[in-house]
């Protein structure tokens, strides 16, 4: 299956292969081929914007992930540090220590949440940005054939 550039390219490469009318700049081209390349573009492109909902439901999925495995890592250490308590004959120095890893535990969910979001956002752009593209250039394509020009 084509992906939106590859057709692109290949409506380019019809473009720049087709014969010349003499005495302009103008070429001939097979308007039914074009009108299949514009097609098979329509057709192709809801696949790759689902691929853009999809990143967007793996970074949703992350970030759900990620808060649970924050809050399990916040009850263990809640538990840790009651047991702490508990058992240590020295009260101050198990709240230091449950304290600490609180800290860490925070810190730890901060930085996980974090590290997801960012790589989530870096899906997400590089999606768009390809979308924007193949966007950009199907617009370009459309105007040179309303205004009979070719890329060049």
């Amino acid at each position: 299956m084509s992906n939106v550039a590859e057709l692109l390219a290949s409506l380019e490469r019809s473009i720049e292969k087709a014969p010349m009318v003499p005495f302009s700049q103008r070429v001939l081209i097979d308007g039914d081929r074009v009108l299949g390349y514009i097609d098979e573009i329509r057709r192709v492109l809801p696949d790759e914007l689902q691929e853009a909902r999809q990143v967007a439901r793996e970074r949703e999925h992350i970030l759900l992930e990620t808060k649970k495995e924050a809050e399990a890592i916040l009850l263990e250490t809640r538990e840790r540090a009651k047991k702490l308590l508990e058992e240590s004959a020295i009260v101050t120095e198990a709240k230091e220590k449950a304290s600490a890893i609180v800290e860490g535990a925070q810190k730890t969910s901060r930085e996980i949440r974090q590290g997801a979001r960012e790589y989530a956002d870096e899906l997400l752009a590089a999606v768009e940005e390809k979308i924007m593209g193949v966007y950009q250039q199907l617009h370009r394509d459309r105007e040179q054939l309303r205004g009979g020009k070719v890329a060049g």
